[in-house]
């Protein structure tokens, strides 16, 4: 067992972790994020890894205003460390979960971003939001997607952990974009950019056209849970489609916005 052991400054020590984490069955992001963590702790000033500078830097990160579940993300990377060196990590900051999906997407957005999208003839961009919509697909999972895959009605693609997991394809979805796919060449990607690429050009879709709500890439897989459970309320069939193993997990992803509670409050109130 590694006891006392120093971040530093050196690159080397990170390059060691780095090695660690490849040898995990985490996604690039994850490793990624869990880096950038532990640079950000090194930046602060914390050369040493103990509890007591882990909770310093966590009551420091809460002191400057971060969002709890970012706070855990950063603690989370920092016991993965700590685990790596033969020590205990420490509690992250509690969450009180919010009853609603804050700022979530709704089906006005949805269809006012796709007519903006087929206006300026983004038409790679319109294919990429119909598959994460209809699919409910991680980022990670949509782009192993092909069109060949598309065109036979499911894919299997390696999930969150490396897990093996099919996805399908509805037929209107195929319907819908048929006139958009039906040339491309079987062996081609639907979405044929990186994770970290699709992010940031939805985050600029959404500032170029005043989208109000989330559009990020994971975004999409809560606007899929929503609307399909809304037609079906089948929460066993959500959850294999989703791919989750707990159910508990596919209840965070139907949560109603808060506009939606409002609307529907509204419309059986009788009293």
């Amino acid at each position: 067992m590694i006891t006392n052991y120093t971040i530093g400054t050196s690159a080397l020590k990170l390059d060691e972790f780095k090695e660690h984490l490849d040898k995990l069955d985490y996604s690039q992001c994850t490793k990624r994020a869990y880096l950038d963590s532990v640079r950000s702790f090194i930046i602060h000033g914390f050369e040493v890894w103990t509890p007591q500078n882990a909770v310093a830097y966590r009551d420091m990160l809460v002191a400057e205003k971060k969002k709890p579940r970012s706070i855990n993300l950063m603690i989370a990377a920092l016991n993965s460390y700590a685990k790596w060196i033969g020590q205990k990590g420490i509690k992250g900051v509690k969450i009180n979960d919010d009853p609603f999906a804050v700022d979530g997407m709704e089906i006005d957005d949805y269809h006012l971003l796709l007519d903006h999208l087929l206006k300026d003839e983004k038409y790679h961009w319109y294919i990429a939001v119909k598959l994460l919509a209809g699919t409910g697909t991680r980022i990670g999972e949509a782009t192993q997607i092909t069109y060949g895959d598309f065109r036979r009605g499911y894919a299997t693609v390696w999930g969150k952990g490396g897990k093996e997991r099919t996805v399908f394809f509805s037929h209107t979805l195929r319907e819908t974009l048929y006139l958009y796919t039906k040339d491309k060449p079987d062996n081609e990607r639907m979405i044929p950019y990186g994770p970290h690429y699709v992010r940031e050009a939805l985050r600029r879709i959404k500032k170029r056209y005043g989208i109000r709500c989330k559009t990020n890439p994971h975004e999409y897989r809560h606007f899929f849970a929503r609307e399909l459970y809304d037609q079906t309320k089948d929460a066993a069939l959500l959850k294999g489609l989703m791919g989750h193993e707990s159910i508990a997990t596919t209840s965070h992803y139907i949560k109603k916005t808060a506009n939606q509670a409002m609307r529907m409050m509204a419309k059986n109130q009788n009293w």
